[in-house]
């Protein structure tokens, strides 16, 4: 579910509900922004182990619940924004929640 959506979910019905949830939104990303300027490091020998996989013809992807924009700020922070070659995303079904025993997606370009 995009943020914004999430953000509208979390709002009473209202008059200034649309406006209201862009302002939540717009404060995230610069407080998240603010945070990602700071220290951000990689877990030690983490670039290294996506190199030997895509070495090995392996493909690495990124699984947050971030949006893109989020999401590209985060990998910009720790430097990695040219490890991956496209962006993909998750589409849900419905009410759906990934589970460690699977999931209800499917990657979409």
């Amino acid at each position: 579910m995009p943020k914004r959506q999430a953000i509208l979910d979390l709002l009473r019905r209202g008059a200034e509900r649309e406006q209201k949830a862009e302002r939540v939104l717009a404060s995230f990303r610069d407080h998240l922004a603010r945070l990602l300027s700071g220290e951000v490091r990689e877990i030690p020998g983490a670039a290294d182990v996506f190199g030997w996989l895509r070495g090995r013809g392996i493909r690495v992807a990124l699984n947050t619940g971030f949006d893109l924009d989020s999401a590209n700020m985060l990998l910009e922070a720790l430097g990695w924004e040219h490890a991956h070659r496209g962006c993909h995303r998750v589409r849900r079904r419905r009410g759906a929640r990934p589970t460690g025993a699977g999931h209800d997606s499917s990657l979409h370009d």
